[in-house]
């Protein structure tokens, strides 16, 4: 009935998607969900999700149109294991859905809950269509680029003072052997303590 909500559980290993809230701005009768796993992005599409992607669904309707529906809520999850095995970053974990101008919107997601192997998201969707669940890598930290004239000049500075800057070693290693010397010395011709 019209502002009512329906409720779906999905109980499978190979589906991500957890379960559905679909609430309706009409009356509707004899309504049909199919949601499918796709193994990628379907060819029919343009582009690719942004991020790294953890699964692509496909959720399709029958009997009811987007004009007919309010709001779908969208809970689903992804393995731990999955998200360290790609150094993703939990907190950029998000529900996409293709938009039929070639765009992929990002769903408001919310983390709901972890066991120990899994992370439960909701996401709040405006219709059904094929979605992707997806994620950030983590940066890694990348050594500040020199510039090409900047390196030049150090390899040149470093190459015609190379010769100066091993004197200056091998006099100091000179320098320190030969005051330990004169130390040792010194300090064996020092009258000992009565």
């Amino acid at each position: 009935t019209a502002k009512s909500v329906s409720n779906f559980s999905i109980d499978t290993e190979e589906l991500a998607l957890t379960g559905m809230k679909i609430k309706v701005i009409n009356n509707v009768t004899n309504v049909q969900i199919t949601a499918t796993k796709l193994d990628a992005r379907p060819s029919r599409l343009v582009s690719d999700a942004p991020n790294t992607v953890n699964q692509h669904l496909e959720i399709i309707k029958a009997n009811i149109s987007d004009a007919d529906i309010e709001q779908v809520t969208i809970d689903f999850k992804v393995e731990k294991d999955w998200i360290s095995q790609n150094s993703i970053n939990e907190s950029t974990i998000a529900l996409y859905r293709y938009e039929a101008n070639d765009q992929w919107n990002k769903l408001e997601t919310t983390k709901v809950s972890e066991d120990s192997k899994t992370i439960n998201y909701q996401a709040i969707s405006p219709g059904l269509s094929v979605f992707a669940i997806t994620g950030a890598k983590i940066p890694t930290e990348v050594a500040p680029e020199i510039p090409e004239g900047i390196q030049s000049a150090i390899i040149t500075t470093i190459t015609k003072y190379s010769w100066k800057m091993g004197l200056i070693i091998i006099g100091s290693i000179i320098a320190v052997v030969v005051l330990g010397y004169l130390f040792r010395s010194k300090k064996l011709l020092l009258p000992k303590p009565a």
